[in-house]
């Protein structure tokens, strides 16, 4: 590990401290709470193929346990998701225009259109097209958003 993929470690550990300490034992939801915020701070690396540091975005509320909205800047443009234990959304704001490829890819994730989700506020876009650099899909799990994720990563990294 560099230095800097170090201190984004560091970082982010910080960020899953903060997210993780208010959960009490008392919620039922707690333990899915703190498994959540690992999943999506430690285990998206492998789907990014790169070291991305977190950032506080926001917050909503999903079986009493108040969760981040995640948000985080990688080589081919930022992302924010949340998830709420029943799905996840995903905006995506693409450095340069989505290609035909891209698009094609994504439209298996068009069925359910995104118009609203708590803590997104202006970050929820239209579905994915051809040639706009900003959309939004529904995911059903966390999985899907590790798949999507490193989806849009090889494309762009082809220039797809």
């Amino acid at each position: 590990m560099t230095d800097t993929e170090k201190e984004i470690h560091n970082s982010n550990r910080e960020v899953y401290c903060s997210y993780t300490a208010n959960y009490s034992d008392e919620l039922i939801y707690s333990k899915s709470a703190i498994e959540q915020c690992y999943f999506m701070l430690y285990k998206i690396y492998p789907a990014l193929k790169q070291f991305v540091r977190w950032q506080d975005y926001n917050y909503h509320t999903s079986k009493s346990c108040k969760l981040p909205v995640y948000s985080a800047e990688c080589s081919w443009g930022k992302f924010y998701f949340r998830d709420n234990f029943y799905d996840v959304i995903l905006s995506v704001e693409l450095t340069n225009p989505m290609s035909e490829k891209l698009a094609k890819a994504l439209s298996s994730y068009t069925d359910v259109v995104p118009s609203w989700a708590e803590g997104m506020g202006e970050v929820v876009y239209p579905l994915p097209k051809i040639g706009e650099k900003n959309f939004s899909i529904y995911l059903s799990n966390n999985y899907g958003l590790y798949a999507v994720l490193h989806l849009i990563t090889v494309l762009t990294e082809l220039g797809e």
